[in-house]
């Protein structure tokens, strides 16, 4: 936490404190939608490998075929990577007056919310007492999401310690108003 902290307190307002920092789950991370996304994927591929090796008359087959594989070699295999290295890059805190996301991934990025205007943060509970907090109503697709950076509303993505996080969260929220 304090080489995270470190991290954070350049972005800090004068009198602002940290109580909470942490990261999302590191490494390849399985959601719910690629029980659909994988073997899709699979189908997209090997669909592919099959229309550049069959060739034929029509000049279109090959790129088609290339680019149905290039797909599904990305839902099968690619995203899994580009997901990990991105949320290697997220820096999460709580502070006595924000929720602060930070993405390193390609320049530094920082969202932000406001604890006291924040109304009805969700927890979504995982295994090993992992979970997510959103900032915002969780939309009908989130299972679906393909890496932790998509959606419309902040979130906390697989941390750690999940229920514990939410409840130093609600108890910033009281103090901050």
């Amino acid at each position: 936490m304090h080489s995270v902290t470190q991290r954070i307190r350049p972005y800090l307002d004068l009198g602002e404190h940290v109580l909470w920092s942490g990261r999302p789950r590191q490494g390849i991370v399985f959601r719910d939608g690629d029980a659909l996304l994988i073997p899709f994927g699979i189908f997209f591929g090997t669909a592919g490998i099959s229309a550049i090796g069959k060739g034929g008359t029509a000049d279109h087959k090959p790129i088609l075929g290339a680019m149905a594989a290039a797909i599904g070699l990305y839902l099968v295999l690619v995203r899994f990577f580009l997901d990990a290295y991105h949320r290697s890059k997220l820096v999460y805190a709580i502070t006595d007056r924000r929720a602060i996301m930070f993405d390193h991934s390609r320049r530094t990025s920082v969202t932000w919310v406001e604890l006291k205007s924040l109304q009805n943060p969700q927890l979504i509970e995982y295994d090993k007492g992992h979970g997510t907090i959103h900032f915002g109503p969780i939309p009908a697709q989130h299972k679906l999401r393909m890496h932790a950076a998509m959606g419309e509303h902040p979130m906390f993505f697989q941390i750690e310690n999940a229920r514990k996080v939410y409840e130093i969260l609600r108890k910033a929220m009281e103090g901050a108003r």
